[in-house]
């Protein structure tokens, strides 16, 4: 053995037997921090809820970093403790984070947590389904929409506006129509509201203004170039109505709003369709350009649509006439001769008896002229050529003839001619009548059919 070990080991062994005690040197022992939690990430749903996680850990600390929608209770504390997190409801459709942060309170060590609530699925209601506004322009209705999410109306027609039409969230959307319904049907719009993915409609609609059944419109129209007539077809509601002929250059710039207060105006120009009226104006002026307007009035007062039929008036020269003269008066017969110019094809004639048309215009002669061919052909054989002719007289006094040419486009002329008189009383001559003439354009006339 090597002598300096054995000289330390003698004397270790003198000091142990001798009562010696020996203390190891050394310094305190250095703390270290624990924190610890138990999850790294909370998901919340969008209704709300209360989760809770653990922390472990041998010192005290705190949380911080929660947001205004989230509570942490508690939010310090010392040692192992149990942490409940609280979220209020989200009402959006998106997603939103916290980061919670759990620092010792020396601040040498912290762990964090995120929190994550998921989004609403997206919404979208409406307080109607259909919006009706009245048939005046300027009325109003109203949609109240919730949604909790971005949204935007499509689809708008050109007769309504809308006070806007996008938006996020709830908002009360004013419809107003822009114009009014001139028509006795309603009409509709149909508004397209998309909210993210969702797709809803509105349907707005807009009365009539007009009251159904009152139409009144032209049915036969026998043109001159000196005048016209017509008769008419009327709906199911008409009370009365009023119609009027204008040079079609002076409505052009007219409404027809303003139209109808023009030839409603005076109430003796008011017709029923139990007057069964052929209306007739006389004194027109030849190839121009004229409108007939019509607008029929139910028994309130509400009128229905205005009628507008633009028409033509024939040419008065280089017509196609049949002329009467030479006649004379027997006591059985009237005898006449008709003769044709170059422009004739064919001509008829019509002898008129019906007492309430010796006195009617070129127009309403026109008008019964060829009502009474339609219903009667076999009486109006069509006449080649100018004659001479006759027809018992049975007594009568009063002469009145009509003849009415056709051309070489197979077309009635504008112009007829005709001859009117009455027995002599000292002789077996006649008396021409002079048909009183008005030389004023827009000369209404009626006659009863």
């Amino acid at each position: 053995m090597h002598a300096k070990f054995l000289k330390s080991l003698s004397l270790f062994f003198i000091a142990l037997m001798s009562g010696i005690s020996f203390t190891a040197c050394s310094s305190d022992d250095e703390f270290v921090a624990e924190l610890n939690v138990d999850v790294m990430q909370l998901e919340i749903p969008a209704d709300g809820q209360s989760q809770t996680f653990s922390i472990t850990s041998n010192t005290d600390w705190t949380i911080t970093g929660n947001a205004g929608w989230l509570t942490v209770n508690p939010s310090s504390g010392s040692k192992n403790r149990n942490v409940v997190v609280t979220a209020s409801e989200n009402t959006q459709t998106t997603e939103r984070r916290c980061e919670l942060r759990i620092a010792t309170d020396d601040g040498q060590d912290y762990v964090t947590v995120s929190v994550v609530q998921m989004g609403k699925d997206e919404n979208l209601s409406f307080d109607v389904s259909e919006i009706n506004l009245e048939g005046k322009s300027g009325s109003n209705g109203y949609v109240h929409i919730t949604s909790n999410t971005s949204w935007i109306i499509t689809g708008t027609s050109d007769w309504l506006t809308l006070s806007s039409s996008q938006g996020n969230g709830t908002a009360q959307i004013q419809v107003s129509a822009n114009s009014d319904n001139n028509s006795a049907s309603p009409r509709e719009c149909i508004l397209y509201v998309t909210a993210g993915q969702i797709n809803k409609q509105i349907k707005v609609v807009q009365a009539g203004l007009l009251s159904a059944g009152c139409n009144v419109i032209p049915k036969t129209t026998v043109t001159l170039a000196n005048g016209l007539a017509y008769d008419f077809t009327y709906g199911n509601n008409v009370a009365y109505y009023y119609t009027q002929v204008f040079k079609s250059e002076l409505i052009e710039r007219m409404t027809d709003e303003e139209i109808i207060k023009q030839i409603s105006a005076n109430i003796s120009d008011r017709n029923t369709p139990n007057d069964n009226y052929v209306i007739s104006w006389k004194s027109l002026y030849p190839l121009t350009e004229y409108t007939i307007c019509t607008i029929g009035f139910d028994k309130n007062g509400n009128h229905g649509e205005l009628d507008k039929k633009a028409i033509k008036t024939k040419s008065n020269v280089n017509q196609a006439i049949a002329s009467i003269s030479d006649v004379k008066v027997t006591s059985t017969h009237w005898k006449w001769t008709t003769t044709t110019n170059a422009f004739v094809t064919r001509y008829y004639q019509w002898f008129i008896e019906r007492s309430n048309l010796h006195n009617a215009d070129d127009a309403s002669i026109a008008w019964f002229f060829q009502d009474s061919m339609q219903k009667n052909p076999g009486n109006f054989p069509p006449i080649a050529q100018g004659d001479n002719w006759n027809r018992e007289r049975n007594g009568g006094n009063i002469f009145d003839l009509v003849t009415w040419a056709m051309d070489v486009n197979g077309e009635f002329a504008g112009v007829i001619d005709r001859c009117i008189g009455t027995v002599k009383s000292s002789s077996t001559g006649i008396q021409k009548h002079v048909l009183s003439k008005n030389d004023n354009p827009f000369k209404r006339n009626v006659t009863r059919k």
